[in-house]
């Protein structure tokens, strides 16, 4: 929507600021999740499903809470401009893979944001994109080009997803990861992982490889297919 925002600004419309969420996150095993949430050892067993969870509180007067709680799901890259990371959750019908994952998230005041504002006369989601995520952008140095690539694929897994249901075509997801596991292997050819000697770029290429897995795990138990942990 930061599209219209842009637009009405610039039309001389007036807005008024609001609060907004900002936060990070976070994934565990659903095993876990499901012991918990079930209060049994053994998880869910055969017949429950994937435990969800919410979670809201207050600190100092600001409330912190879950968010898009996805069990059995999936984190997704979902940037809007460059030079950002900033990243959603999914959940496939199964609600099958081995992680759960939720935004967990705090209150942020139009105040807060005021003093970030420039004299250019920013509005308050540009000032949240050059302070949060565009810095977030930079953990691990400017991403090369085959890594954007690698992202940008990731990104079309619920696209995908999405239009093999409309289409009732399995080949669709299929299809997807096929085209996924060529755009890795190129960058699993040009670039070194663990040998990688910058501690941080070594991080930020182990997180997209696992990633990938993630993705074609999820793709495959779609598709009815077992992945076994290694070849």
């Amino acid at each position: 929507a930061r599209d219209v925002y842009r637009y009405l600004a610039a039309s001389g419309i007036e807005i008024e600021p609001k609060g907004i969420a900002v936060g990070v996150r976070l994934e565990h095993p659903s095993a876990l999740i499901d012991q918990i949430q079930y209060h049994r050892r053994e998880g869910r067993g055969q017949w429950l499903p994937a435990a969800e969870y919410a979670f809201v509180t207050q600190v100092e007067g600001r409330g912190v809470y879950s968010f898009c709680m996805c069990p059995g799901g999936i984190v997704i890259p979902a940037a809007t401009g460059p030079e950002q990371i900033v990243v959603n959750g999914m959940s496939p019908a199964s609600r099958g893979t081995q992680w759960s994952n939720s935004g967990m998230v705090v209150e942020l005041r139009p105040e807060d944001l005021a003093p970030l504002l420039s004299p250019e006369g920013d509005t308050i989601d540009k000032a949240a994109c050059k302070t949060i995520e565009a810095p977030s952008g930079a953990v691990g140095g400017a991403l090369s080009d085959k890594e954007i690539e690698l992202i940008q694929k990731m990104n079309e897994f619920p696209a995908a997803v999405e239009q093999a249901g409309k289409d009732y075509s399995p080949s669709g997801i299929a299809n997807y990861c096929y085209e996924l596991t060529k755009v890795f292997n190129q960058f699993y050819h040009d670039y070194s992982i663990l040998n990688e000697p910058d501690a941080q770029k070594r991080q930020v290429r182990l997180v997209l490889a696992r990633n990938v897995a993630k993705i074609i795990r999820c793709g495959m138990s779609l598709l009815g297919i077992e992945v076994p942990e290694r070849m």
